[in-house]
């Protein structure tokens, strides 16, 4: 098995496992892989875990941006960046368990592989809604503005998720917490540009 059949596999196992519940054994015995194999790519299973969600992540980043300039308004853009939380379904619904499990995992714990990626996942965001903002049909001036609320947005959306959590909040609630955010955020941009 290659590194890259390592890789793929790993992700769909992560995702239903959970980031805290994923064991090494589990996983090699169930997809026949070595110790040998697997140590000749791998240090240990966090690089295992950095490196195919650093992966999927840059699946997800390719696969958003060329869907996004099909999107007209950035509030579909946004709702397009931010799907895992805006629409409920029993994939996203896990795959916002598991973020919420690696987050508090990652900042509990201080593992830097973890951070990185955190960073990583951070950048990618970044990158996705400035193309959205570049994209769409508003002033210059509103553009300026929303590159100033990108940083925030990068991160901010996933830790009010988080946050969320923390306090007990329902997935149904969370979703629509996400989606008056976006909403607010794009409506704040529709102002006109004096108010701004």
């Amino acid at each position: 098995m290659t590194k890259d059949d390592i890789l793929q596999v790993a992700i769909p196992m992560l995702y239903q496992k959970g980031i805290l519940c994923f064991s090494l054994n589990e996983f090699l015995q169930v997809h026949h892989i070595s110790k040998g194999s697997f140590y000749h790519f791998f240090n240990d299973k966090d690089t295992l875990v950095y490196e195919a969600l650093c992966r999927d992540n840059q699946n997800y980043r390719y696969k958003t941006e060329r869907e996004l300039y099909t999107l007209k308004s950035l509030e579909s853009k946004m709702c397009k960046i931010f799907e895992v939380y805006c629409v409920d379904n029993a994939y996203n619904r896990q795959l916002c368990k598991f973020y919420e499990d690696m987050f508090l995992y990652a900042i509990t714990s201080q593992n830097t592989l973890f951070m990185r990626y955190i960073q990583n996942l951070k950048e990618h965001t970044h990158y996705l809604i400035l193309q959205s903002i570049e994209s769409t049909q508003i002033s210059k001036a509103k553009k300026g503005k929303m590159r100033d609320l990108s940083e925030f947005l990068s991160l901010g959306i996933d830790g009010f998720w988080l946050l969320q959590s923390v306090m007990g909040k329902t997935w149904e609630e969370k979703n629509v917490e996400v989606k008056h955010l976006i909403q607010s955020l794009c409506v704040f941009v529709r102002q006109k540009d004096s108010k701004i």
